[in-house]
């Protein structure tokens, strides 16, 4: 995947500066059957770009490590959200469980929210049928993905 050149001087400034105001933010945005829902790992909302329009919704997420081996099995990472108001949870019963849907994980820096392009982009759709699970705490996913553990190890960050 070909990284914009803003995007990696951001990095590059950001990530060797002792101290910043700035915070690395997590976008999840899952699209499915025509539904698209974009949240942030923040304490509030943001739009990215700037001036786009696109508001990314405050929402907490956990994204699992990647599990990689050498026997030909598929990738796959959990993601798990918050589901305490039970807003994920009634998208799951709408949507058959999600088990289609298309996760695209992106990393962004606070400070730079103009930057159209994020710091280090990730599309990992499902490549095979994938679980799905709620508690009155959590919705959790096992997804199939078609990333690189050195794409997860950077959204981590």
């Amino acid at each position: 995947m070909e990284l914009d050149l803003s995007a990696v001087a951001v990095y590059e400034i950001e990530k060797n500066k002792i101290a910043t105001t700035g915070a690395w933010l997590i976008l999840l945005e899952i699209q499915y059957e025509g539904v698209t829902i974009r949240i942030v790992n923040n304490t509030e909302n943001i739009e990215w770009p700037t001036g786009s329009g696109q508001i990314w919704h405050r929402f907490p997420f956990r994204l699992g490590e990647v599990s990689e081996d050498r026997g030909g099995e598929i990738p796959q990472f959990t993601l798990r959200v918050s589901n305490v108001h039970r807003t994920v949870g009634r998208y799951l019963e709408q949507y058959r469980g999600g088990t289609d849907a298309t996760a695209i994980i992106r990393v962004v820096h606070s400070k730079h929210l103009d930057n159209p392009k994020p710091v280090i982009p990730s599309r990992a759709p499902a490549t095979r049928p994938v679980t799905a699970s709620t508690t009155t705490a959590t919705a959790t996913w096992t997804k199939g993905c078609r990333c690189s553990r050195a794409a997860s190890a950077c959204a981590r960050r």
